[in-house]
């Protein structure tokens, strides 16, 4: 049985409101969710950066002295890795951001636009390298 006969069964498809699976409301409700989550999100991301960079990194002075194996990262790449971490993380949170506003404004972007795959390899992106 396919997906799309599975899901008329359940009674998830649109049964006649003007080709939408979401009535405008809920569709405004969904939008609405993830712009504040993704502000929370950015919030929370730059929190981070700022906190990172006023960290005092005293206990690193004896990390390079405990290292039992040789192929243990220094204390200079692990900064690096974390701030790579972080502003992928915001940068992905911000490309969310950016869909929710022009939704609001111009409606949901259409599935072929340039839009939607520079977003698309953008979220993949930063999803890759923020490692979630």
């Amino acid at each position: 049985m396919g997906l799309v006969s599975l899901l008329v069964e359940r009674g998830l498809s649109n049964h006649g409101q003007n080709n939408k699976l979401y009535s405008d409301n809920k569709i405004l409700i969904i939008r609405s969710l993830v712009t504040a989550c993704s502000c929370l999100s950015i919030a929370a991301g730059l929190l981070a950066f700022y906190w990172f960079l006023r960290m005092n990194r005293k206990f690193r002075h004896s990390y390079g002295q405990i290292r039992s194996f040789h192929h243990v990262p220094s204390a200079d790449t692990l900064d690096s890795l974390i701030m790579t971490l972080i502003v992928s993380d915001l940068c992905k949170d911000l490309n969310y951001m950016i869909f929710a506003v022009i939704s609001f404004v111009q409606g949901s972007p259409q599935s072929g636009s340039a839009y939607c795959s520079a977003s698309g390899f953008m979220i993949a992106l930063f999803t890759e390298i923020s490692g979630v």
